[in-house]
C-alpha cells in the first residue's frame, strides 16, 4: 500500500510538472468564463450569475488557499489547476496500466492523449476555471461505473454538484445503460433512481439560494433555458452542419483510435461509450462546442488504450505522436487541415498494419482461420504442372 502511494505521488508530481511545461509551450485558447469564477473567489457566499454561480467548489477552494497561504488569487487557482491536471493524468495512467490493459507502456502513451488535447491545454491556460475539475469527476465516475462500485459513484456524483452540474447529467444515464446491460432492468431502474435522488438533493439545494447571502431561487437557473436562447445557441455555429467540422478538426484522430479500441474492448467499457455521445449532445445547450465535446475525452482515451495495447509498441507510440502532432499544429496555427489529413491517413495505415490483432475479436475465430487458409492457398506459389515430356 505504501509503495503504491509513493509511486502514485511521484507520478502526480511528475505530471503536474508536465502540465507546467505544456502550458508554457502551447498557445492559450481564449479565457472562457474566468471572470465569473474570479468574482466568486473574491466574494465567497455571494451569488454571482447563473449558471456559473452554483459551481462553488473550485473558486471557494482557491479563495481558501489564497487566504491561508497569503498568495495572489491567480496563483492559488494555478496551484489547483496543476494539481487537478496531475491527478487526472495519474488516474489515467493507473487505470489503463492496472485495470484496463495491464501495460505501463500503454498507460504512459495514453497519458499524452489528454496532455496534448483541447480539454487539457485549454484548461491549463484558462486558469480561473472549473474545467479540469469537471474532467476529474467524469473520469472518477467512469472508473466507478466500470468497476461496478455504486457507492463510490454516488459519492462522486454528489460531490460533482459543487464542481459542475453537467457531470451528473452525463454519469446518471451512462450508469443506467451499463446497469441495464449487466444487472437487468429492475436493478438498473432502482439504482438509477437512487443515484438521481442523491444528485438532485444538492443540485436543488444550491439552486434554491439558501446557501447564498443575496437573493436567488430556482427560477434564476431555469430562466436560462428559453426557446429563444436555445435557438441562439443552435445558430451560433450554424447548427449541426457548422458544428460537425469544428468537432472533426479537433477530435477526429482520437475518435478513430477509440473506434478501433471499441471493437476489442470488454463489454463493460463499451457501455461507457454512451458518455462521449451525451457529451456531444450538450452542444444544444451551450456554444462552447469543443469544451462540451471534450468532456468525453477520458472515455475515448480508455477505449483507445485497448487499440494501442494490441499494436506493436513502436506503432502505438507513433499513433499517439501523430495525435499530439495534429493538436500542436492546430494550437500553433501551422499546417491547418492538411496536417489533419496527413495524420488521419497515417493513423489509418498504422491501424491497418496491425489488423491481425485489432480485428481478431470481431471476426469469429473459425471464420478467421478459414480466411487465413484461403488467403494462403490463393496467394501462395502455384504448383508447377507436369512437363511436356512427363505427360
Amino acid at each position: 500500500m505504501t509503495r503504491k502511494f509513493v509511486i502514485s505521488f511521484l507520478l502526480f508530481c511528475g505530471f503536474a510538472v508536465l502540465g507546467f511545461y505544456v502550458r508554457k509551450f502551447t498557445i492559450p485558447w481564449g479565457i472562457g468564463d474566468s471572470g465569473f469564477y474570479r468574482a466568486m473567489a473574491e466574494n465567497p457566499g455571494t451569488f454571482i450569475r447563473s449558471p456559473w454561480g452554483y459551481r462553488i467548489a473550485v473558486p471557494y477552494a482557491a479563495a481558501a488557499i489564497s487566504e491561508i497561504l497569503s498568495l495572489p488569487l491567480k496563483t492559488a487557482f494555478g496551484i489547483l489547476q496543476l494539481s487537478m491536471f496531475g491527478v487526472i493524468l495519474t488516474l489515467i495512467f493507473r487505470w489503463v496500466s492496472t485495470a484496463l490493459t495491464r501495460s505501463a507502456f500503454v498507460g504512459a502513451i495514453s497519458v499524452t492523449l489528454f496532455a496534448l488535447s483541447y480539454p487539457g491545454v485549454y484548461n491549463l491556460h484558462n486558469i480561473m476555471h472549473v474545467g479540469l475539475g469537471e474532467h476529474l469527476f467524469v473520469l472518477l465516475g467512469c472508473m466507478a461505473i466500470y468497476s461496478n462500485r455504486f457507492v463510490l459513484l454516488c459519492l462522486v456524483t454528489v460531490a460533482s454538484c459543487l464542481v459542475k452540474e453537467s457531470v451528473g447529467f452525463l454519469l446518471i444515464p451512462t450508469y443506467f445503460v451499463s446497469a441495464m446491460l449487466f444487472s437487468g432492468w429492475r436493478t438498473a431502474l432502482l439504482r438509477t433512481a437512487c443515484l438521481a435522488s442523491a444528485f438532485i438533493a444538492p443540485f436543488w439545494l444550491l439552486r434554491s439560494g439558501i446557501l447564498f447571502q443575496n437573493h436567488t431561487d430556482f427560477n434564476t437557473y431555469t430562466a436560462l433555458f428559453t426557446w429563444d436562447e436555445l435557438l441562439n445557441v443552435w445558430n451560433y455555429y450554424g447548427g449541426l452542419k457548422g458544428a460537425i467540422p469544428v468537432i472533426v478538426k479537433h477530435f477526429a484522430p482520437l475518435c478513430l483510435i477509440s473506434l478501433s479500441g471499441f471493437l476489442v474492448a470488454p463489454p463493460r467499457l463499451k457501455a461507457l461509450a454512451v458518455l462521449p455521445v451525451l457529451a456531444a449532445l450538450q452542444i444544444v445547450f451551450a456554444v462552447d462546442i469543443l469544451r462540451m465535446v471534450g468532456v468525453g475525452v477520458p472515455v475515448l482515451i480508455a477505449l483507445s488504450s485497448f487499440a494501442l495495447s494490441r499494436m506493436k509498441h513502436e506503432h502505438a507510440a507513433l499513433v499517439c505522436s501523430l495525435v499530439g502532432f495534429t493538436f500542436l499544429c492546430y494550437n500553433h496555427k501551422v499546417g491547418g487541415l492538411e496536417s489533419l489529413k496527413v495524420a488521419f491517413f497515417l493513423i489509418l495505415v498504422l491501424l491497418w498494419m496491425n489488423r491481425s490483432t485489432l480485428l481478431v475479436p470481431v471476426i469469429p475465430s473459425g471464420m478467421m482461420t478459414a480466411l487465413t487458409k484461403r488467403f494462403t492457398r490463393t496467394a501462395g506459389p502455384r504448383e508447377r504442372g507436369p512437363a511436356a515430356g512427363e505427360r
